[in-house]
């Protein structure tokens, strides 16, 4: 399928795999897309910068990418960033078409259906989630649905105005979003001042029934208080972009005593305290579509807020504006300037930049024929069957980040096939690794008979399922851990995994670094019980986050399995007993399982205390462990320093951090080979653990 993407400041189609039907949602084939001016075009000139002006402008991913320099060197680091500005991003948030398909777990659409969508890129189909997307009328065109989106933004920010009949509002920015709001601010009863430095955009919104139009070169505040006698606007609302406060400033120069201010674009906001201290003024800010909107549980899971308590969600807005629509009380298809087919996507955007055009609306029209597929082939080299062939699920950050660019540099491999559900990010690492295909259905993958090995890098809740599913196919398996999020599956992917006897590996990397493997090497012949003590300083993740939800299972299970597992490798015992406290007090910011201290006792009398806390600073080195054993004490320091009492074990410290993840795919080549057999028994031990601990804190 076409997916409209930008990259370096262009805009141009890409050709990418398709989503697959997903349970949750509704395959919807588009008919139109509407081009946003405002947060869309930003977007794209944003992406144009050069790294010098993006570091100025976004100090905190620099951090980021240094912090990743010294975790993984230069050249991993470089990777990284190059990898993140040679893939294009979406485009678009705002489209309508027809139903193809409908998840099992949705209910109130059906194949055929006429809707509207929200939060969706420009695309030949798109996977829309069930609270943003809305029905429409037999009297509304797809046409009118494709505003949608822009629809439900104007009407949140003129609710968080709160404006009664009879009221005067004032509209700062006077485009597209501008005119939306005028419509709906009429519709409500209200007299509206239009403000604009186009006289061209004033005379839009003299169409659409602005009763007052204001050039912002002109002295503003002395007209707009002999429009309002003398008090002021009861309401103004921002929709302008702009990279200074001047529109806030404005506002709260033409706002009576008491009134509001909401704003809806992208403005700088220093705010000048005096000036809203001496009128007492409300100030809102107007977040997209309405309640609902990036809260996960509502708009993943279809998690409804109650009306009794939220009366009006983000879907209720976008259903109200498509009533008003209906009821013909929105003008929708005369604001359409011009439409545009798929195929002439860069002049249309080339068009609405351009002030000569004097386009306030745009349409994308789709082609009408079926191009409806979840994989793309490439023209590449025959497969090398001498190498494994690698097909990764799962293209996010770590996959990035980590797991590819290891894979890649290790010449026994190579990537053969990329699944995401993101159908750009799958074509894009395909294009960037010389994979053969890429796909959005990971079945296109276990089919294969040329894939050799399966990287599962997906959220926590797939891993068992996937493994389960791989391993009757008969691939051998990476597997990010954990190795599953509850009892029932690891039970039955242990089963499928003796009974199959694939070769299986799970992400538990630090049992394989350099650091590990020569501790445990001095530990082999050790005489006593050792003390251990490690201490992770995790650093917080926000509640909201789905590491905490079941898509990730808590981060005991989801990254403490790394833990057990090390001081499992370490002593090299049998567990005989496990207990753990966590912290009791309840708080909207953290989780049980984001701060807890475990102890785990060994059948030769070694002891285990693993301390994780959320409580810390991200800038202070994450993992620190202490073994003490045979008068001899050990001290990894973040997998980068090793300090040593032993003469036998020198310390040492290494240019950047080795966990373990290029030693984990050295020992999986061996795995495959049947060079060596790993102690699956072990990982299920941990995993089992880990599953009975989160329980004990819940």
């Amino acid at each position: 399928m076409k997916q409209i993407v930008f990259k370096k400041g262009s805009i141009y189609t890409e050709e990418i795999p398709a989503p697959p039907v997903d349970e949750n949602k509704i395959l919807v084939k588009t008919h139109y897309a509407l081009i946003s001016s405002g947060t869309e075009l930003s977007g794209i000139a944003a992406s144009s910068g050069s790294l010098i002006k993006k570091a100025i402008t976004q100090p905190e991913k620099v951090k980021k990418v240094i912090n990743r320099y010294k975790q993984v060197g230069f050249k991993r680091a470089l990777d990284f960033v190059d990898s993140q500005i040679e893939t294009p991003k979406g485009s678009g948030y705002s489209c309508a078409g027809e139903v193809i398909a409908v998840g099992t777990k949705v209910h109130g659409f059906q194949a055929g259906d006429q809707v509207a969508v929200a939060g969706e890129h420009h695309a030949d189909y798109v996977l829309a989630r069930p609270h943003l997307t809305v029905r429409l009328f037999d009297n509304i065109s797809t046409k009118e649905g494709a505003f949608l989106a822009l629809g439900a933004i104007a009407l949140q920010g003129v609710r968080r105005a709160d404006n009664r009949i009879g009221e005067i509002a004032a509209v700062i920015g006077l485009g597209l979003l501008g005119i939306l709001t005028v419509q709906l601010l009429k519709v409500a009863g209200n007299r509206v001042i239009g403000i604009d430095i186009s006289e061209q955009k004033l005379q839009n919104a003299k169409q659409y029934g602005c009763d007052y139009l204001l050039l912002n070169k002109e002295n503003v505040k002395e007209k707009v208080f002999n429009v309002t006698d003398g008090s002021g606007v009861d309401s103004v609302i921002i929709t302008a972009a702009s990279k200074s406060s001047a529109p806030v400033k404005q506002a709260i120069a033409i706002c009576r005593r008491k009134g509001k201010i909401v704003v809806v674009g992208d403005v700088d906001m220093h705010l000048p305290r005096a000036d809203f201290y001496r009128k007492e003024l409300d100030f809102f800010i107007s977040t997209s579509y309405g309640p609902g909107r990036y809260d996960q549980r509502y708009e993943e899971l279809s998690i409804d807020y109650p009306i009794d308590y939220v009366r009006w969600t983000e879907n209720r807005n976008m259903q109200a504006f498509i009533d008003l629509v209906a009821q013909k009380k929105i003008d929708i298809l005369s604001m359409v300037s011009q439409i545009y087919s798929i195929e002439n996507v860069t002049q249309a955007y080339a068009d609405i930049q351009n002030p000569e055009k004097n386009i306030l609306a745009a349409l994308i029209e789709f082609s009408k024929a079926d191009s409806y597929t979840t994989k793309k082939n490439y023209s590449v080299k025959p497969i090398d069957k001498s190498k494994i062939n690698v097909g990764i699920i799962g293209t996010g950050d770590f996959a990035q980040g980590t797991l590819l660019p290891i894979i890649n540099d290790n010449k026994n491999y190579r990537i053969n096939a990329a699944c995401s559900l993101d159908g750009l990010s799958a074509d894009s690492t395909a294009k960037r690794y010389g994979a053969s295909y890429a796909t959005t259905d990971y079945q296109q993958i276990l089919a294969n008979p040329e894939i050799d090995l399966v990287v599962i890098a997906t959220r926590h809740n797939s891993h068992a399922p996937i493994a389960i599913e791989a391993a009757k196919a008969g691939k051998a398996i990476f597997s990010e851990k954990p190795m599953a999020v509850n009892t029932k599956e690891l039970k039955e992917l242990e089963q499928t995994l003796k009974e199959t006897g694939i070769p299986y590996l799970v992400g538990f990397n630090r049992r394989f670094s350099p650091f590990a493997q020569k501790i445990k090497n001095i530990f082999a012949t050790r005489s006593n019980p050792l003390i251990m003590t490690y201490r992770i300083n995790a650093g917080y993740i926000p509640p909201d986050h789905w590491v905490h939800g079941d898509e990730g299972g808590g981060r005991l299970i989801g990254e403490g399995c790394h833990f057990i597992d090390f001081c499992n490798c370490i002593v090299n015992k049998k567990i005989i007993e496990a207990n753990i406290v966590a912290i009791d007090k309840q708080s909207a910011n953290y989780q049980r399982n984001d701060n807890y201290s475990l102890t785990l006792t060994y059948e030769d009398g070694s002891v285990a205390t693993i301390i994780y806390t959320a409580l810390g600073k991200k800038e202070f080195p994450k993992e620190y462990i202490e073994i003490f054993s045979d008068g001899e004490i050990y001290i990894i320091d973040d997998f980068i320093k090793l300090t040593s009492t032993n003469s036998l074990l020198p310390g040492f410290k290494l240019k950047r951090q080795e966990k373990g993840h290029v030693e984990e795919f050295n020992v999986l080549l061996s795995l495959i080979k049947h060079d060596v057999s790993l102690p699956i028994d072990d990982f299920i031990q941990t995993t089992e653990l880990t599953i009975y601990l989160n329980q004990k804190i819940q």
